[in-house]
């Protein structure tokens, strides 16, 4: 007897099985419940709690899985040598690699190609469950016509398909292939059900091997009772055409073998409430708008991305739970679990709500796995610095990771690529091409150098079993003691066991697992492809392959968590509260894309030959429409559904056709804005406040802050977090600011960069922020090479006691190529080599030395002032300090370039100071005033106030002469990409150059400085200038000294400092500036 339940699901048709279930066991029946696999544990609960322990002996919940292993267990067949998933794949990916050459057309895409073998594993299951063996497929490709495409790729399928087969049969079971073994034993044992009753309950569809089970059942069991979601058997609402379909089929079988048939209608009631009325009318496309209002069962939000839909999720999940609901009341239903990997369950997590992800764990991107698959990267690409980072930053390596940063940023410094650079110790500057490596560089160096020495030696030995062509065996090895010198094991337990005393335990779960699994995948790989020689590509394909088909599926840790699953597989029974997230058109539902190796056009030339392999287009899309009905009826009290304006990458996205059907459904359903929502109401957490505080208004920011008096560290992070992103105004404390100033000397060109941008001095001078360093030489060394240049030379006429005119220009080149060749050299120790671009750069920086000192040297032949010192450090000096008009003296710090000395015909001596600067620079008054052209003017000041018996001495004058301003110089020099003076005649380059090397002065005139200058400016001039400057010094300094540190950035010759600012991420103006 069979007899078909029609309403599967809906609770009459529940209480109509559970009552037939009591029945045949209150008359002595076994009772065998077969449901789907995702069904099983859930429906084994249910049962448990319905049906009394008397029965529990003669009850049993089952899927076709567990009745083939049941069966197996009574008549035999039973294994113990079942093929893993992953074991499966390397079969086929090792018959594809062996059989390519005889292959037709799949052969031009094998190769290494993992997709094709996931293709072909897809078609050899598609073929078991449908029953189609790969001789049918060999006979209908010749029975094609010639020429037709499909011929070929039969011929490959078939040719594939019966290979691994065979090979894989030599060696191991499939349970692809328990339920035909299964269908074959019922028959031939039909005494092991003669007193059983089958339920089979929960199916939407069937593949043909378990109709094949089924019709065998039939045969043998006293009754078969089968639901059907259909609500009577002439139905044929779109969303169930193909469950209509597999009924028909069922119905033909029943009538062929299960002698007398009855049908158990589902009876349903007119619908009672807009849940129920949903589920009656939902896809009935003639249906009148209900007269039941959605307020109260259905809510729909429309949310600006997933991270909202998300968020709103949570939101939901917590007002319930305030209500006095439990987790497991709520289930989360998508289409695609994966797309929220990361979004949903981080957001859960942030907001403290357990829950259980219903899907397969993806242990590819677990961090064991990416250090594996990066290790054989770094052999396969040589070294490459992007393989070599996510090596290090998988945690696993035993490494600190403040010391990988560092690594990170000295390789990014010097652009370390290839087995080479990484195998001789680093020596290298962090800071780049620059003279003395700095604090922090030396921090750099100390640390990358110990993740070298402790990166290098493991991977070395594992490549080794690469270089001696060692077979898989023992390359599963070698890469097994890779992970055992690393000390893998004991770094995931340690992680394991401090995500338990946090009481993530599904986490911990998985972590205590992984090595284990991965150990087992290993040895899979070296039992399959033991005896075949690979290199690191190949090896790194398989690997990937296997690892793509391990699950370490964990159960839920927790009876009271929220259900989390995709449409197409979760089972959640009927739970109180459903909240159905991303009904947008072509995600939910899906749109499908035949995306295997046979297309419709394939399948439907097969079914004229007799075989059929799948669903059509219609049929599948039939399928998407049920998930979208099952999903939205799954609630008994409140349905909660979403849709994104915004997918995950900012691409539009429109609401689907059921959201259309839900509002035509519901006129009352008006869509809810969840940016609309007030941002307190969805604050339920600490995390939560944090991550909405900026939405609040002041009076709740202010209410929040009082909350968390209690808690310090939430209300430090609430605190800063009121500052504005784009509020330009800032400040330290006067502490701080004493702490900083109060004490040590004043750089000028630090109070060029405050009074430029208060906020940008703090970045680099206080927090000592710095921009990238790099490792080729660009135009900002240009500077360090001609002041290096023209000091040496000029240093070393002056220790020569031979005046300046006393040289010639040959002399003086000379002097200038032997410059610029030792610091060449020094560039050389520095970077260990020069790019091809540092090259050229450094030819052209040379060139243009030598002939800008030739100018200078022209320059200093005809002028009666001296270079009396170089690179003169103000620090070592007494009395180097500038006076403010309060009578406060700063001290001053830096360096100058050059000091020229004179004396006059009025027998005083007189100081001239100068710059060498690599672009355009010019004196300009207006700029002392504004404080952002401070150095010079103050280097001389600090020269000719007070007395310096140190110059003096050097001078040869008395301890306490006192020197005069003769005036301020800047020395441009440009260095373009079309420099190129050394390849023309001497004065044609020196003519070049010289319009490249331009001067900018303020002198004192001649009439006023004993004869020596030969500027316009008189004693009062420079008086006025010393005047404005410590104005200008007095008012930066005060501020400074006040914590001032506001962003407020000065134009300078028309131009931004915005412009060219390394700070730009973290400044709110520039922020400002974006929004």
């Amino acid at each position: 007897m069979i007899r078909f339940y029609y309403g599967a699901g809906t609770p009459k048709t529940e209480n109509a099985l559970l009552d037939a279930i009591r029945t045949e066991l209150e008359a002595g029946r076994e009772v065998l419940l077969l449901v789907p696999e995702q069904e099983t544990v859930h429906t084994e609960r249910r049962m448990a709690e319905w049906l009394s322990p008397a029965f529990q002996l003669s009850f049993e919940v089952l899927n076709f899985t567990r009745l083939a292993n049941r069966v197996f267990r009574t008549a035999g067949g039973l294994s113990y040598r079942y093929a893993t998933p992953g074991t499966q794949a390397l079969f086929m990916w090792k018959t594809l690699r062996a059989l390519r050459p005889m292959l037709r057309q799949l052969g031009k895409k094998s190769g290494n190609d993992l997709r094709l073998c996931e293709k072909l594993l897809s078609v050899s299951a598609q073929l078991k469950a449908y029953c189609v063996t790969p001789e049918n497929l060999a006979d209908a490709s010749t029975e094609l016509e010639t020429g037709d495409p499909l011929s070929d790729k039969l011929f490959d399928i078939s040719l594939l398909s019966g290979t691994y087969d065979t090979s894989l049969a030599t060696h191991y079971d499939s349970v692809l292939d328990d339920l035909t073994r299964l269908s074959q034993l019922i028959p031939e044992n039909p005494e092991l059900f003669q007193n059983t009753v089958f339920v089979v309950d929960s199916f939407s569809d069937y593949t043909p091997q378990e109709l094949s089970v089924l019709k065998e059942l039939m045969k043998v069991s006293p009754a078969v009772l089968i639901s059907t979601p259909l609500p009577d058997a002439a139905n044929r609402d779109i969303h169930l055409l193909k469950i209509h379909e597999d009924h028909e089929r069922l119905l033909r079988l029943a009538k062929e073998n299960g002698g007398r048939v009855y049908f158990q209608p589902c009876g349903t009631e007119p619908p009672q409430d807009a849940l129920s009325f949903l589920r009656d009318r939902l896809f009935k496309m003639d249906s009148a708008p209900a007269r039941f209002p959605a307020t109260g069962k259905i809510e729909l939000t429309v949310c600006p991305s997933p991270y909202e839909e998300a968020e709103y999720a949570a939101a939901v999940t917590a007002r319930l739970i305030r209500a006095g609901y439990r987790y497991s009341d709520i289930t989360v239903v998508v289409r695609d679990a994966g797309a929220y990997a990361g979004i949903l369950d981080d957001t859960l997590k942030k907001e403290n709500i357990p829950y259980f992800f219903s899907e397969k764990t993806d242990i590819t991107l677990r961090p064991l796995i990416r250090l594996i698959l990066f290790a054989l990267r770094i052999r396969i690409y040589n070294w490459q610095p992007e393989d070599v980072i996510g090596y290090l930053k998988t945690g696993l390596c035993g490494l600190p990771f403040d010391d990988i940063n560092f690594f990170e940023e000295y390789t990014d410094t010097w652009q370390l690529r290839g087995a080479r650079d990484f195998a001789v110790p680093f020596t290298r500057n962090p800071d780049g091409y620059t003279e003395r490596i700095s604090a922090r560089g030396e921090r750099i160096l100390a640390a990358a150098e110990r993740v070298r020495s402790a990166l290098v030696p493991p991977l070395t030995a594992f490549f080794d079993a690469f270089e001696k062509k060692s077979d898989t065996k023992e390359l599963c090895r070698s890469l097994y003691r890779l992970l055992l010198t690393l000390g893998v094991p004991q770094t995931l337990k340690t992680q394991s066991v401090a995500k338990l005393t946090e009481g993530d335990r599904r986490e911990a779960e998985e972590l205590s697992r992984l090595f284990s699994e991965t150990v087992r995948t290993l040895e899979d790989v070296s039992r399959v492809l033991k005896d075949e020689e690979m290199d690191a590509a190949a090896f790194s394909e398989a690997l990937r392959l296997v690892f793509s088909h391990t699950d370490i599926g964990t159960i839920p840790t927790s009876a009271d968590a929220v259900l989390i699953g995709s449409a197409a597989t979760l089972r959640a029974g009927h739970p109180r509260f459903s909240i159905v997230l991303g009904l947008n058109e072509g995600m939910f539902p899906q749109t499908q894309r035949k995306s295997g190796l046979l297309c419709d056009a394939d399948e439907r030339k097969l079914e004229k030959l007799g075989l059929f392999l799948a669903p059509d287009s219609m049929g599948i899309a039939s399928k998407e429409l049920y998930y979208v009905y099952r999903a939205l009826s799954l609630p008994s009290e409140k349905l909660f559904v979403t849709y994104a304006k915004a997918g995950t990458t900012g691409s539009g996205l429109a609401p689907s056709f059921a959201v259309e059907r839900l509002r035509a459904l519901f006129p009352d359903l008006t869509p809810r804005s969840f940016e609309a929502e007030a941002p307190a109401e969805r604050i339920f957490t600490k995390e939560g406040a944090l991550s909405a505080f900026c939405d609040l208004s002041p009076e709740e920011q202010t209410a929040l802050c009082t909350l968390l008096k209690e808690d310090p560290a939430h209300l430090i992070r609430t605190e800063r977090l009121r500052i504005p992103v784009t509020q330009r105004s800032a400040f330290v404390s006067a502490k701080t600011a004493h702490d900083i100033f109060g004490a040590g000397a004043f750089n000028p060109t630090g109070l060029e960069r405050f009074a430029a941008c208060r906020f940008s001095y703090y970045c680099r001078s206080v927090l000592k922020l710095r921009e990238k360093p790099k490792d080729t030489l660009d135009y900002t060394a240009a500077g360090i090479f001609l002041h290096f240049v023209l000091e040496r030379v000029f240093r070393e006429i002056r220790s020569s006691g031979r005046p300046v005119a006393g040289y010639s220009e040959k002399e003086i080149e000379g002097l200038a190529g032997a410059a610029t060749e030792d610091f060449r050299a020094h560039l050389l120790e520095i970077g260990g080599g020069l790019s091809p671009r540092a090259q050229a750069l450094t030819q052209r920086l040379s060139d243009l030395s030598r002939l800008a000192t030739l100018i200078v040297f022209r320059s200093l032949s005809s002028d009666r002032f001296v270079p009396a010192f170089f690179e003169l450090d103000l620090a070592g000096l007494d009395g180097a300090f500038t006076e403010l008009p309060d009578g406060k003296k700063i001290p001053l710090s830096g360096k100058i370039d050059r000091v020229d000395a004179c004396t006059g015909e009025d027998g005083n001596t007189y100081l001239r100071v100068t710059d060498y600067k690599t672009g355009l620079k010019k004196f300009d008054r207006e700029e002392i005033q504004n404080g952002t052209c401070l150095q010079m003017p103050l280097y001389l000041y600090a020269l000719c106030h007070g007395t310096h018996p140190a110059i003096a001495k050097e001078l040869g004058l008395p301890g306490n002469t006192r020197f005069y301003p003769a005036g301020i110089s800047y020395f441009s020099a440009t260095a373009k990409a079309d420099d190129s003076g050394i390849q023309m005649p001497r004065e044609e380059a020196l003519e070049a150059a010289g319009s490249k090397c331009t001067k900018s002065e303020f002198l004192l005139s001649p009439a006023h400085a004993g004869g020596c200058a030969q500027g316009k400016a008189d004693p009062q001039d420079f008086s006025s200038l010393f005047e404005d400057l410590t104005k200008t010094v007095g008012r930066i300094a005060a501020e400074m000294q006040a914590g001032k540190a506001d962003i407020e950035p000065q134009e300078k010759g028309g131009t931004s400092p915005c412009t060219f600012c390394p700070y730009g991420e973290v400044c709110r103006a520039a922020n400002e500036r974006k929004e």
